[in-house]
């Protein structure tokens, strides 16, 4: 199995009926035991164009975007045309994380993974912009602080909870042209405290929930939530929190959105696709990448 048999036996019958169909067509493309490197090859690319097309139909567990990762190896390996391999990883992690899902190594996916490889130094691109990134509590961490190792933090590094505020402070310090605000230099304090509050309250759902909140930023919310949505994709508890959220926010897009990937995990949930159709009609329409679409959607 691709999944774990608890996950499978977790989802709801409607959704494990499908699951099931989608291991059965998977059993019909047929893994050449020997035969040419290209028959290979062309066994990962159907296997990979089946996944892509589960995740267009429903919501999709993060081991099926691993596996198309693992596939893409095995065809880089065969074919080693890195910039094929770079777009092919780029397409499928995009995808991913329309699923709500993301791990750190996704940020190196190796458009260059020889030995030595410092990533500072490669003039190729990284899967770097609007993608969630990967502290447990805020993925709003500054990317330059993890990855680039570029001394240099902005103002907003230091405005919302995350474990790298005082590495942040202390290279703004070093490189900003005036002295931290009093203002900022409070807004950090505060943001520092309240980050080990939610770390240490992260079993509590409600009041970890409620913790979010006091950040005043709804960007870190929306992150935070995502991916902890990601990590537990059955806690339907805060899928309604963050429906509720969303809403009382004026959050309509990501709502709708979110309505969209929840009533495509949990099928015979009718009563919430009720509730998506009534504020789909109230806020929408808006544009989804799903293949199915609800009447209600078009």
């Amino acid at each position: 199995m691709i999944v774990s048999k608890e996950f499978y036996d977790r989802c709801s019958p409607s959704y494990q009926k499908v699951f099931a169909d989608f291991r059965t067509n998977l059993s019909t493309i047929v893994c050449p035991s020997s035969g040419s490197l290209q028959d290979k090859v062309i066994y990962a690319q159907e296997v990979q164009a089946a996944i892509l097309k589960f995740s267009s139909f429903y919501y999709t567990p993060k081991e099926l975007f691993e596996y198309y990762i693992e596939l893409a190896k095995g065809i880089k390996d065969i074919d080693s045309d890195i910039d094929v391999y770079q777009r092919n990883c780029e397409k499928v992690v995009e995808v991913a994380y329309f699923h709500l899902h993301y791990q750190k190594e996704w940020m190196r996916i190796p458009f260059d993974d020889s030995p030595g490889y410092l990533p500072l130094l490669s003039n190729r691109p990284y899967l770097c912009d609007d993608i969630k990134l990967f502290d447990e509590v805020s993925n709003r961490i500054s990317r330059q602080t993890y990855w680039y190792r570029v001394a240099r933090a902005e103002e907003s590094d230091l405005t919302y909870p995350h474990p790298c505020l005082t590495e942040c402070l202390h290279i703004f310090e070093r490189n900003a042209s005036h002295v931290p605000s009093l203002k900022l230099v409070q807004r950090y304090e505060s943001m520092k405290k309240l980050y080990y509050k939610i770390k240490a309250n992260k079993e509590d759902l409600e009041k970890w929930f409620k913790l979010l909140l006091e950040a005043d930023d709804i960007n870190f919310v929306k992150d935070t939530v995502e991916y902890r949505l990601g990590k537990n994709c059955f806690d339907v508890k805060l899928w309604k929190l963050y429906l509720t959220f969303l809403n009382e926010h004026g959050e309509h897009k990501r709502l709708l959105e979110t309505y969209s990937k929840y009533c495509r995990f949990f099928l015979d949930d009718e009563e919430m696709k009720e509730k998506y159709k009534k504020d789909m009609i109230e806020y929408g329409p808006i544009d989804l990448a799903w293949n199915n679409l609800f009447e209600f959607e078009f």
